[in-house]
Formats: structure tokens, C-alpha cells, sequence
């Protein structure tokens, strides 16, 4: 027993020596390790520290496609060429002569080029960009000619191109430089210093969306910037922004633009079920694409100083007294409040007196007696004076503005929408000290004064009629598509943004009368087109600080007699000119916009099957479009 225990002892210790042996062995091997690494090749470890690093180098994604509803490009990348220079491989006593070839190449002057090359630069191993969006021929001189530009290389990058915009300039957008402001609220979105960003439009709306995400390349160089050749790790593959589809037609929104011409004004195509925009032409417009061409001073300089602002979106942005327009919204309270009997007749001399002053009709010589229906088809404003004036006051007309939603914002997908002004006698209170007196109401009774609207909330107005009582969401974007795959991400679905519930005789009755201004009232002699029967209203408002000129206004749909799941609403407005019979070519533009849409006809073949050729003497430019 004793012997046993005895054995077993030895042999705990023996394996205990042992461990500690190995144990020993294994430590003193770290130690002179870590004596080889620190000590003996401190120094070749301590210089590849310092002479080694990776460099990030962004991959930029691309960005998204712009289509319209049938998949025709609106906005797209092409390629494009930009001159490069690393400074340090050009020998210093040929950087001159360089720099001067540059300049004669590529048509820069000298000393562009040297504060884009100082001298303090000379031994940088970092790229300088010359000159982007290089022509082919520049490209091709100066690869051929290599020998002349030691150092100067040539890089192929995608810049955003717009084939045929238009007026569709202002739907779209452009991109262009981030800015400090705009880099400060979206640095934290992953903008930086290089991007680029949408700047008005679809562009700015969506950009998120389209932008992409960059990749990424890691290089790795020594201390003084140089590629070391060989030591690379994995790259990150950018990825494209994704594909937009819009609501809008281009041919449809061609029509519209050559149908207004170099009128100033507007022009909104929407369907009124969905709230989806087939059209919106605002004019003037620019051509985006100038942002992109090494010319373009001289030319963004002249739309800078336009007067008329080609930037600005007259469909969203601009505010104008919605003048007889106004008197739809004037008949649906006159039939929901029951304040007159339909049959109730007033009789139109031209004129009324109210208060201590005439106000006068449209008709100066008067309609005669006429009665609800045919006060809006004839646009009588001594019948919606008395209305006001007798049977009504300003608190109600506001109501009923409000109740179709103007002064209020739609928030379409598009920047920098107006909310138009819906005043109150607290408002003019507020806005000029002065208290509300019998002539603002019945000046707002026929869409005059202080009421400012939209073409937008007229349209989507006037959608609240067709849809008895329903205005959905106006909007532009159709859906969003993968751009590599092509497959549907998301589609816009029609939302109700407001709503009233009112007798669906109400907008019945106001329906016909807008047919009968069509028929036999104040648009008789225009809506020419035998394709469709259209509904409609005309107006024609004064512009504050413009006397003895009016914008024109003809708001309309078709087919009048098909539910609005069918139907086009149309809204023209056209800005006070200087050639006055310009500003009464709203319901001729119409016309030629409903046929070549219910006709599948482009501008030639519209007018041409109007018989309106004396009006274009250059209609056969638009032949082949």
C-alpha cells in the first residue's frame, strides 16, 4: 500500500516537471520573439509602418433612371471624359511646357490651369482634375499625342444627361455641386463634399432614391502617396440608384408644351381618380442639360437674368386670382346652402351698385335675366355679386374655399409648393390693418381681390367635382424599380386627401352647367373637337399691380359624359402678355390638347384635324415629332 502511494507521487511530480518544462520552453520561445520583432527588425517594421498605408478611393455610383408612364428615358447617365494630371510623375523641368500644351489642347486658358496646378503642388502624387466632360476629339489628341503629357491621364465617368426634357425641365429637376448649407443638414444622410444632388424637381425630391450608394477601392500607397502595386484588399461594388417611373406622358406632355408656346403660363393634364399628373408644362423652361456642358456660362447666365425666371414652376409655385373659375365653388354653396331656388333669376345689366360704387359684369351690356346654371355657363358676375351680397357673406364663401381646399397645400411630390391665400377679415386685419368692407366680398364672390390660388388647387378643385366630393394626392411618381433587375420595389397608390360630403345633385348640377359653357356659354366658339364632349370653365383675372390686363384661365375635362375613372381634367393658365390675344388662347390650347389625346394625335396631326393650320405658320417643323 505503501510502495503504491509512493509510485504515485513520483509520478504526479515527474508530469509536473515536465508541463513546467514545456511551459518554459514555449515562454522563452515568446520572448525571443518579441525580441526579434521589437528589437532586431524594430526598424524594418517601424519603416513599412510608416511607408505603408491603404488609400480609400470612391467608386461613384450611378444614379438612377428617370421614365415616363410608357418607359421613354427622361433622365439618364452617359459617359463622359475628364483630363487628370498627377503632378509628381511629370520630370519639373517639362511641368510648363505641360501645362501650357494642356491649355492649347483643350482650349482652357493658361492660368486656369495653374490655380488648379500651383507650384506647391508639383510633387503631389494626388490626381487634379483638369477639365470634365472632355469632347471626343480633345480625347483623342490628347491620347495620341502622349508623349506631350507626361503625368496627364484620362478618366471615364458618367454625367447626368437629358434627352429631350423640355418643359418637362420642371418635373424632372436637375443635379448639380452640393452646397455648404445643404451638406451641413445632410452630411449624417452620407452626403459629403463631392456629391451631387438634385436641385429642383424629381431630382431634389427623390434623390435619395436615386443617388446610389458609392463603392469603394482600396490602393495601397507608400508615405508619399505612390501606388505600391500588388498590395490590394477586397473592393466594395457600388450600387445604382434606383429607377424611377413617372405618371407623366411625353407625348401627351408635348402636346401641351407646343399648344402653349412662348406663352408665359401653365399648363396641368391629371386624372382626377388617381390624382396622377400626365402633364405639366410651365413656361419658360431651361434646358438642364447646359449644367453639363464646359460652355454653359454665357448661356446659365442668360436664364439667370430672364425676368420671366425659367427656374420657377408656375403649375405649383405661382399664385393667381382664380377669377371665374371661382364660381363652381360659388354654385356648390349656393345649392348646399339653398340660399336662392334654382329658379331664381337675376337680371344682368352690365353692372350693380353696392355700397357707395358699380361693379361691373363681364358682359357690359348684360346677360338679361339668368338663373344659377346659366350664370356659371355665361360667367355672369352681377348674379354671383347679388348672391353675395344678399344672401350670403364672406364667412360662408370662405368656409366653402376651405372646403375645397384652397389655401391649403396638396403636397405633391414636387418642391416648393405655394398654399395660394384664402382671406378672412382676420387676415386683412393682420396683413394690412384695414377691416373687411362689403367690396372685398363680393369681389371674392367672383374669384377677385385678395383670393390667390394655384393652377394645382384648381385642378385638384375641380377633381372634388368629377369625384363627388373626393381629391386625392396629386403626384408624379408612378413606381420605383430596381435598376439592375428591373423589378418593382413600390407603387404610388391613390390617396384621398380631402373630402366633403355633399349631395351628389350638387355636383351633378354643376357638372351640366360646366358642359353648357362648352355648348353655348363663353367657350362655344373654341371647343371645336368632335372626338370627345368636354365640360369646362373660362376666367379671366386681374393681376394685382397689371391694369388693363388679365390672366386667363380655362379649366376643363373630358369625357363629360364618362365616370372619372375615364376622364382628363385640364387646367391652362396664361399670364398677363404683351401681345393681348395671347392671353385668351387658354380654351383654344385645350381644345388641341384633347384632340391629339383622345385622337392619338401629336401636335401636327391635332391641329391638322382641327383645321387650325392658319394658326401655326410653322406647323411643319412638328411634323416628324
Amino acid at each position: 500500500m505503501e510502495s503504491n502511494s509512493q509510485n504515485s507521487g513520483r509520478m504526479f511530480h515527474n508530469r509536473l516537471f515536465v508541463l513546467l518544462g514545456v511551459a518554459g520552453v514555449i515562454f522563452l520561445l515568446i520572448v525571443v520573439r518579441l525580441f526579434v520583432l521589437q528589437i532586431v527588425n524594430q526598424t524594418q517594421y517601424s519603416r513599412r509602418a510608416v511607408n505603408l498605408t491603404f488609400r480609400e478611393i470612391r467608386i461613384p455610383a450611378l444614379r438612377g433612371d428617370i421614365l415616363d408612364r410608357n418607359n421613354t428615358l427622361l433622365a439618364a447617365n452617359r459617359n463622359s471624359f475628364s483630363v487628370k494630371i498627377i503632378p509628381a510623375d511629370v520630370p519639373p523641368e517639362q511641368m510648363e511646357e505641360v501645362l501650357a500644351n494642356l491649355s492649347y489642347a483643350l482650349d482652357i486658358p493658361p492660368e486656369t490651369i495653374r490655380k488648379k496646378v500651383p507650384s506647391s503642388l508639383y510633387r503631389s502624387y494626388s490626381p487634379i482634375e483638369i477639365v470634365s466632360g472632355v469632347g471626343l476629339s480633345d480625347v483623342m489628341f490628347v491620347a495620341e499625342h502622349g508623349d506631350l503629357y507626361p503625368g496627364v491621364f484620362l478618366d471615364n465617368h458618367a454625367i447626368r444627361s437629358y434627352p429631350g426634357v423640355g418643359s418637362l425641365f420642371h418635373v424632372i429637376g436637375y443635379i448639380n455641386n452640393i452646397n455648404q448649407n445643404e451638406l451641413r443638414f445632410l452630411y449624417n444622410q452620407g452626403y459629403r463634399s463631392y456629391s451631387q444632388i438634385g436641385k429642383s424637381g424629381v431630382e431634389k425630391e427623390y434623390d435619395m432614391l436615386l443617388k446610389g450608394t458609392d463603392g469603394k477601392r482600396f490602393q495601397s500607397v507608400d508615405a508619399r502617396g505612390r501606388t505600391i502595386v500588388g498590395e490590394q484588399i477586397a473592393n466594395i461594388p457600388p450600387e445604382t440608384g434606383k429607377t424611377l417611373v413617372l405618371t407623366v406622358d411625353r407625348r401627351i406632355q408635348r402636346l401641351c408644351e407646343h399648344a402653349l408656346g412662348e406663352r408665359t403660363g401653365s399648363i396641368i393634364v391629371m386624372k382626377p381618380a388617381t390624382g396622377e399628373i400626365l402633364a405639366m408644362t410651365s413656361y419658360p423652361w431651361i434646358d438642364p442639360n447646359v449644367f453639363y456642358q464646359n460652355d454653359n456660362q454665357s448661356k446659365l447666365s442668360d436664364y439667370y437674368n430672364d425676368r420671366k425666371n425659367p427656374f420657377f414652376n408656375r403649375c405649383v409655385s405661382a399664385v393667381y386670382p382664380p377669377a371665374s373659375t371661382f364660381k363652381a365653388v360659388m354654385a356648390a354653396m349656393i345649392l348646399e346652402e339653398g340660399l336662392v331656388p334654382e329658379s331664381y333669376t337675376v337680371n344682368c345689366t352690365g353692372r350693380v351698385f353696392i355700397g357707395d360704387r358699380y361693379f361691373h359684369c363681364e358682359k357690359r351690356s348684360g346677360h338679361g335675366r339668368l338663373n344659377l346654371h346659366s350664370a356659371v355657363s355665361e360667367s355672369c358676375n352681377v348674379y354671383f355679386y347679388t348672391i353675395a351680397n344678399e344672401f350670403s357673406d364672406i364667412s360662408m364663401i370662405a368656409e366653402y374655399a376651405g372646403l375645397f381646399a384652397l389655401g391649403e397645400k396638396s403636397f405633391i411630390d414636387l418642391p416648393e409648393e405655394a398654399s395660394g391665400t384664402l382671406p378672412t377679415p382676420e387676415w386683412k386685419l393682420r396683413q394690412y390693418s384695414r377691416r373687411w368692407i362689403g367690396g372685398d366680398t363680393v369681389n371674392m364672390a367672383i374669384g377677385q381681390g385678395y383670393l390667390t390660388v394655384t393652377p394645382l388647387q384648381m385642378a385638384n378643385a375641380y377633381a372634388m367635382i368629377l369625384n363627388d366630393g373626393k381629391i386625392y394626392k396629386p403626384h408624379v411618381l408612378k413606381a420605383v424599380r430596381d435598376s439592375e433587375s428591373g423589378r418593382i420595389i413600390s407603387e404610388t397608390e391613390p390617396e384621398v386627401i380631402h373630402s366633403v360630403d355633399f349631395s351628389p345633385d350638387t355636383f351633378r348640377k354643376i357638372r351640366s352647367a360646366l358642359r353648357e359653357t362648352c355648348v353655348s356659354g363663353t367657350a362655344k366658339n373654341v371647343l371645336t373637337t368632335k372626338l370627345v364632349k368636354v365640360a369646362g370653365k373660362t376666367g379671366t383675372g386681374q393681376i394685382a399691380g397689371v391694369s388693363d390686363n388679365y390672366a386667363s384661365w380655362f379649366i376643363s375635362y373630358a369625357p363629360y359624359d364618362a365616370p372619372p375613372e375615364e376622364q382628363v381634367l385640364v387646367v391652362v393658365l396664361i399670364e398677363p402678355q404683351a401681345d393681348k390675344e395671347y392671353q385668351w388662347w387658354t380654351p383654344f390650347a385645350a381644345n388641341i390638347i384633347y384632340q391629339g389625346i383622345f385622337g392619338n394625335q401629336n401636335f401636327y396631326e391635332a391641329v391638322t384635324a382641327l383645321r387650325w393650320q392658319w394658326l401655326f405658320p410653322d406647323l411643319e417643323k412638328y411634323k416628324d415629332e
